[in-house]
């Protein structure tokens, strides 16, 4: 980006507790994403059981054309466990 060999030094001296400001919001906002993608996965490549169903996983992966899985959307953002699957690409 730059000739300065400081310019990093300098940039990070100039976001000072920028980033510890922030890491309370950002640790729940990853948490929530991480949540969102364990439930798409258990949802699209697991058993009733819970294992790993990997025959379905490696087909998804090996496919020539996109395969089509069901998707979870949240119906009311009030009670999470009001879940509909409605068909996306």
């Amino acid at each position: 980006m730059t000739d300065d060999p400081d310019f990093y030094l300098k940039l990070v001296t100039l976001m000072k507790d920028y980033p510890a400001q922030h890491r309370l919001e950002f640790e729940q906002e990853w948490s929530k994403a991480l949540n969102r993608f364990t439930g798409e996965f258990i949802n699209d490549f697991c058993t009733a059981e819970g294992a790993i169903d990997w025959e379905k996983l490696v087909r998804f992966n090996s496919a020539k054309q996109e395969p089509t899985l069901p998707k979870l959307q949240k119906v009311d953002k009030s009670r999470k466990t009001n879940i509909k699957i409605e068909e996306s690409r």
